[in-house]
C-alpha cells in the first residue's frame, strides 16, 4: 500500500489491530480500565500500541522459526536408532 502511494509508511501495532478487528481495541480498553486497573491502559498499553508492528511480529516469528526448523540428517539418525 505504501509503495503505491510512493512513500514509506511504518505501521504501528494499534493500526494493525484496528485493521484486523476494529471493535477489539474499544472492547479491550473498556475491559482493562474497568476490571484490571484504569492507569494500566493510558501509560502502558497505549505505549505498546504505538510501537512499530514489524518488530513485534518479527521477534516471535524468528523464535518460532528457530524452534520449528527441520533437523539435520545426522540428528535424525541419532534419534532413529
Amino acid at each position: 500500500m505504501s509503495l503505491a502511494e510512493g512513500r514509506v509508511h511504518l505501521w504501528v501495532l494499534g493500526e494493525v489491530l484496528f485493521a484486523v478487528a476494529p471493535g477489539a481495541l474499544n472492547f479491550a480498553q473498556a475491559v482493562v480500565q474497568r476490571y484490571v486497573h484504569p492507569k494500566l491502559w493510558d501509560p502502558v498499553i497505549q505505549t505498546i500500541l504505538l510501537w512499530w508492528a514489524a518488530p513485534i511480529f518479527l521477534v516471535p516469528g524468528v523464535v518460532l522459526g528457530l524452534l520449528c526448523r527441520r533437523r539435520r540428517d545426522a540428528e535424525r539418525a541419532i534419534w532413529a536408532k
